[in-house]
This record gives structure tokens, sequence and C-alpha cells, in this order.
């Protein structure tokens, strides 16, 4: 009697350690996860399903949405958007849609993701302390402008017509930077216009050739 009384506390204690002790993940798994990876995402999703109509269902939810990325919450803000650029501490993004010769830059504030003004041009960089839009504008036939845009706001052309321009970029303080040629001149220079938006001021000296600005 004692025998039998001591195997059974051995079989009762073994079945309670079988029902705490997490199941093995199914080898399966892995080999849905490889076929994900590979593309073959027909065997990779029955696989899935078998795993989530399985008993143990609830086990492979999260690691199933992590494969197939619907663990995060996806938001489309554009359907032709293009060269995406955020602003340096985040706070803007912008993109590029349209025509590649015409093209119109978005902006949006990440905070909310809500689409919030709109530029034609393209290259776009930001002034976080200003919410300053700063584009290339080209067009057919005429020499691209460098345009400033506050967001919500109006929009500047800086400089004149008669410069040639390229490379724009927002530099420390609101300054902006670019490569430009004068006119009556041979060469490029390096130029800022500071953040008063004042008239162009090169800050190089001597001629160096671009072929940019043709």
């Amino acid at each position: 009697m004692r025998l039998l009384s001591f195997l059974a506390f051995v079989a009762a204690g073994s079945a309670a350690a079988a029902q705490t002790r997490p199941a093995p993940a199914p080898a399966d798994l892995t080999t849905f996860e490889m076929a994900w990876e590979a593309g073959d995402y027909p065997t990779a999703l029955r696989g899935f399903e078998q795993l989530l109509e399985s008993p143990e269902a609830s086990r492979w939810h999260r690691r199933i949405a992590e494969i197939t990325g619907e663990v995060y919450v996806t938001r489309e803000l554009a359907a032709d958007g293009r060269t995406v650029r955020f602003s340096p501490g985040s706070k803007w993004v912008t993109w590029e849609r349209g025509p590649t010769a015409a093209p119109w830059t978005i902006v949006a504030r990440v905070a909310d993701w809500r689409v919030v003004d709109s530029v034609q041009g393209s290259g776009a960089t930001v002034d976080e302390q200003r919410d300053r839009v700063l584009v290339l504008r080209t067009a057919p036939g005429r020499s691209a402008r460098l345009i400033v845009k506050e967001v919500g706001g109006a929009e500047r052309i800086l400089g004149d017509s008669t410069m040639l321009v390229a490379s724009p970029a927002m530099g420390a303080g609101g300054a902006i930077h670019f490569v430009g040629r004068a006119a009556g001149q041979t060469g490029s220079h390096v130029y800022v216009i500071d953040a008063r938006l004042g008239a162009p001021r090169a800050i190089t000296t001597g001629d160096v050739q671009r072929a940019d600005l043709q």
C-alpha cells in the first residue's frame, strides 16, 4: 500500500509539473518564420494560421504579429510620396510628390502625423526653431530659385533671379547656406543668408566650377 501511495504521489506531482511547465515551441514556427523571411508568404501564412487555431494560440499571437509586422500600428500618409526627410529633432517630416520636373514638398507634423503645409520645390530642409522649410524650386528654361516658407504661412524667394543656386541647407542659428554663382562670375562660391533672410553673402574665395550650375 505504501508503494502504491508513493507511486500515486509521484504521478500526481509529474502531472502538476507538466501543467505548469511551458510547452516547447513547435518546430514548425521556425520553419514558418524562415518561409516568411524567404518571401514564401503563402506557406508562412498557412503555418501561422495553424498555430493560431491550435489550443495554445494565445502563446503565438505576439511572436507572429512581430514577424508579420502587425504588432505595430501603421498609417498611410501619402499614396505617391518619395524622398522622405525628418527634421533634426523629428518635429516635422517632409516628402515629395508629383512630377519629378516640378515636385511639391509636403510637410506633416510628427506628433499627430497631420499634413499642415505644402510648397512647390524639392530637397527640403527644416529649421525647427523658426518652423521654416527651405526648398529648391526649378522650372524648365529658368534658373533654380531658393524658396523659404514659414510652416502654415507665406513663402519668400531668396536672392535674385540672376544667381544660379544649388545644394541649399539650413545651418546653425537659422542661417541658410548654398552654392551659387552670381551673374558675371565664372566660378561658384558658398553663400550664406542669415536668419533675418537678408541678402546672400559669399563666405568663400576663388573660383570653383560646378557642373550643376551651368
